[in-house]
């Protein structure tokens, strides 16, 4: 058995009772591992590449992806010899900012479907800066806390409550991401949760201040995330701070590229009703199969400290039920 994160399944077959057999498509990922561009291209390695995979079929040239790459394009040139500069002890103590200024970052929203995943994932495979790191949103915040934990954790407990000052767990974790990342790239950036609403604006004003550049992706533009949450009026400051710090840009072609990726024309569900709905469903799974080159066989993930059994897998593919991703125990 061999371990992998969860995102790199990126077609699930999901067994549902009663309701049939759903077909849930994470097309998006598939470029996850697009191989950086040749080097010795000089004026828009990034379209060069793009053209690259249409011209092999693995992609089909939008307009609109290609507007997007112009803007991708100018970023990546931006950051070939960006290092962030650190602020000076005299610069701390006076609370004096650098004069330098971070390229600004991209905040790409759309329908799903539409691409988002595969420029950004395009984007970040040719970029040439030393300390880039790409992951998903949500995986990032839930290790963002992780690390509040930790500094408070670490830090002396205070002999005299009475002359004790609040501490601010956010500005040595933000520091130690920027020491370690100097792009970060976000996948599928939403904001459902009050315990990351909270705390964004201070974290991303920490992390824009120590020359962070951020690439996002959302379904959402900036201006509806969290959109009705809990205490919405102290989240709503960081959206204008991600404004400031990051173009915002549309991807809407009104095409799903996901769905014509199916091989049932389409069909993104079965019906348990039918009486060969099994079968269908099983020459669906065989088919995926085959473009991913390996054996089908049991993997386990390791999730939040617990492990997640999966009986049928595939490389990125995943075979399994709902009773089995919902219903049972998780050791």
């Amino acid at each position: 058995m061999t371990m992998a994160p969860i995102h790199h399944l990126y077609w699930t077959l999901f067994r549902r009772p009663h309701i049939g057999v759903v077909l849930t498509p994470q097309a998006k990922k598939v470029f996850y591992c697009l191989t950086r561009c040749n080097s010795t291209k000089q004026n828009s390695p990034l379209l060069d590449t793009y053209y690259d995979l249409c011209k092999y079929g693995q992609l089909k040239a939008d307009d609109h992806q290609i507007s997007v790459i112009g803007n991708l394009q100018s970023l990546h040139d931006h950051l070939k010899d960006y290092k962030p500069v650190t602020s000076t002890w005299f610069q701390k103590m006076l609370k004096l900012k650098n004069d330098q200024k971070a390229p600004r970052g991209i905040y790409l929203y759309g329908d799903v479907g539409c691409g988002k995943t595969m420029l950004m994932d395009l984007f970040h495979n040719n970029c040439v800066i030393e300390k880039k790191l790409r992951v998903h949103f949500h995986e990032f915040m839930l290790d963002v806390h992780k690390k509040i934990h930790k500094v408070k954790k670490e830090m002396p407990k205070q002999r005299n409550v009475n002359h004790s000052e609040a501490f601010d767990p956010i500005p040595p974790v933000a520091k130690e991401i920027s020491t370690n990342t100097w792009l970060l790239c976000f996948d599928e950036f939403q904001v459902t949760d009050i315990a990351d609403a909270m705390i964004l604006k201070s974290l991303f004003t920490e992390l824009f201040n120590n020359g962070i550049v951020v690439v996002a992706t959302s379904n959402r533009p900036p201006d509806d995330l969290y959109k009705n949450g809990l205490q919405r009026a102290n989240f709503v400051p960081f959206i204008d701070i991600l404004k400031d710090f990051c173009y915002v840009l549309c991807l809407d072609s009104g095409i799903d590229y996901r769905m014509k990726q199916l091989i049932t024309e389409g069909k993104t569900y079965f019906l348990t009703t039918e009486a060969d709905c099994e079968t269908k469903v099983d020459e669906v799974f065989s088919s995926l199969c085959e473009s991913q080159k390996s054996d089908v066989e049991p993997r386990d993930l390791k999730i939040l400290g617990r492990n997640l059994h999966l009986p049928v897998t595939c490389r990125r593919l995943l075979d399994t039920s709902f009773k089995a991703m919902c219903c049972e125990i998780v050791c």
